[in-house]
């Protein structure tokens, strides 16, 4: 499970729907899926999920990696075969429905996050691209919040 394989995932789905996905899409839809993946996936599959974190940029968050992956395609579709990865198929209906949605409203929206609104100065006006925390980005409800913390702390322990 990574960033990369998320984004491979993506692809597919949209091909396999017929859709076309340009890199700002697949940046958005990145960062939308795996915000909101922990009840589909599980909160441990998102944690390891989240190998490269994202970065703040005018256009909301990106994965510097897959953004310069697809850099060549400009603002035209990505073209090429992608990968299916089973254990993110719990998430296609989300990616479908993020498919659908105008790629400049999915970017106003990203850019709505507290992490996000709180670094605007630095990002705007200073072009800045600052790194986001694995708990900027997973919409958690509480039960998860405290499991996330547990886990960040255990991790500590054993670094």
């Amino acid at each position: 499970m990574s960033m990369k394989e998320l984004a491979e995932h993506i692809i597919y789905v949209a091909h396999k729907n017929k859709k076309s996905i340009t890199n700002l899409q697949l940046q958005k839809i990145l960062y939308f899926t795996l915000r909101y993946s922990v009840p589909e996936i599980g909160l441990r599959a998102a944690i390891k999920t989240y190998d490269e974190p994202f970065l703040t940029t005018r256009y909301g968050p990106l994965i510097k990696s897959q953004y310069q992956r697809f850099m060549g395609y400009g603002s035209s579709p990505i073209i090429g075969d992608a990968s299916q990865h089973e254990e993110y198929n719990a998430l296609n209906k989300m990616i479908l429905e993020l498919l659908n949605k105008d790629v400049f409203a999915l970017v106003a929206s990203s850019k709505s996050n507290d992490f996000w609104r709180r670094h605007e100065d630095e990002i705007v006006k200073e072009g800045l691209s600052i790194k986001y925390p694995i708990e900027a980005v997973l919409k958690l409800d509480t039960n998860n919040q405290e499991r996330l913390v547990n886990y960040i702390f255990a991790e500590e322990k054993t670094d």
